[in-house]
């Protein structure tokens, strides 16, 4: 789903910016959330009675944002159907196994579906007759696997008004076409994912390369430092910054226990979350080395390996002038406080909290220098933004419900 909505928005980013290049200056590209929505809530609005004019019937959520052009957020339109726009575009799911392209012609009251993979006083001008629509059998087909890139390739190129090229669309270019949507994603888009997490614009990309190295430490332990280690997302190091004064303002018991945990601290302590390739190793017991991106004043990432046997952190900053030494002891002071308190509140047995302390790691700092054929900034971007695209098809389900849990009572 994140893929697709990440097409969309370089669809709209590039018509917000040139809408010139395009079939017309009366359109607009929705997310995947518009047809899911309308499609889960159908039932409810065939059920609800109408009033005597055929109206008063229970749309969807969010029907009238979508009808306004106030959602999607990023490059918002404020553009209303019918009035402003007369071409809708939105991809489809089907059964969560298929892809379709949907073009809306409100003009035409008709809609036409791309499908890649076929088997066998304003109101008087509209009626409550239902649309017609049609599904053309001509359009180059995709092999399974390909129909979700297949779907917005043809968004995209019907509404720039180019042919659907049997050649360019060829079964065989499918990698080399999803290669390049990814590159693309990951340049025309450094800034559509605040709007879909309402955090810092590069989250989402941040979040999802470490998703790819637990998918590879998952399938091959052996290739990396150890087998006792794990990688979590930027919402750990986010939250523990966050609620790090609550845990300093709670008062301890006689035993320097009970204080105020961030919310999900257990669940990272047990390796329930990250949920994506879940863990369930216990830190300390199953882990030695934690590894997370921390983010900085919204400007500046640094990475930290959190070492439990060593009661140590390291710090591995690409640009040492982005923070100061002071700056970076602020930043870094929740974790050399709550790494070792969580170990020993939630140590499951006297002896195994005897091997703690409640006494805060130490940590330091060391820059980044890699040599100049590995200091190639654009390709490195590049190769992660293909890895991320072929390698995660399935990950980001698993984000609301980290949310969720992180969200929800502290554990402490």
């Amino acid at each position: 789903m994140q893929h697709i909505d990440a097409w969309i928005n370089v669809l709209r980013k590039r018509y917000n910016a040139n809408p010139q290049h395009f079939r017309s200056e009366r359109m607009c590209f929705l997310d995947h959330l518009f047809a899911q929505q309308w499609r889960f809530n159908f039932k409810d609005f065939k059920d609800s009675e109408p009033d005597q004019n055929g109206l008063g019937r229970r749309l969807p959520g969010g029907a009238c944002n979508y009808y306004a052009g106030t959602i999607p957020s990023f490059c918002q339109s404020n553009k209303v159907w019918g009035t402003d726009i007369d071409d809708i575009y939105a991809p489809v799911n089907f059964a969560d196994t298929h892809w379709i392209a949907m073009w809306i012609s409100i003009p035409k009251r008709h809609i036409v579906v791309f499908d890649s993979i076929c088997s066998n006083e304003q109101r008087a001008q509209y009626t409550l007759e239902p649309f017609t629509y049609e599904r053309p059998t001509n359009i180059p087909p995709a092999r399974a696997g390909d129909c979700g890139m297949y779907t917005l390739k043809y968004i995209e190129c019907h509404a720039l008004v180019i042919e659907f090229s049997k050649k360019y669309f060829a079964k065989a270019n499918g990698k080399t076409m999803r290669d390049k949507m990814a590159v693309d994603i990951f340049q025309e888009l450094p800034d559509a994912h605040e709007f879909e997490t309402r955090t810092w614009m590069t989250t989402w990309h941040i979040d999802a390369w470490i998703n790819v190295l637990r998918k590879r430490y998952n399938a091959n332990p052996q290739h990396f430092r150890s087998e006792r280690m794990c990688f979590l997302d930027h919402l750990f190091a986010q939250q523990w910054r966050f609620n790090f004064k609550d845990f300093k303002d709670s008062k301890p018991d006689q035993n320097g226990l009970g204080r105020r945990l961030p919310g999900g601290a257990w669940n990272y302590y047990a390796g329930t979350i990250p949920s994506f390739c879940q863990s369930n190793k216990v830190w300390g017991t199953d882990i030695d080395d934690i590894y997370a991106p921390v983010n900085f004043a919204d400007t500046h990432w640094i990475a930290m390996w959190i070492s439990i046997p060593k009661r140590h952190i390291v710090v591995f900053d690409s640009i040492c002038s982005s923070i100061s030494l002071e700056e970076l002891d602020v930043v870094m002071e929740p974790f050399l406080y709550m790494v070792p308190y969580l170990l020993v509140e939630c140590a499951s047995s006297d002896e195994q909290c005897a091997q703690y302390s409640l006494e805060p790691f130490t940590y330091e700092s060391r820059p980044i220098y890699l040599r100049p054929e590995l200091a190639n900034g654009k390709s490195m971007r590049d190769k992660m933004a293909v890895d991320i695209f072929q390698e995660l098809p399935e990950a980001h389900e698993f984000e609301n419900k980290d949310m969720d849990d992180n969200m929800g009572a502290y554990d402490g």
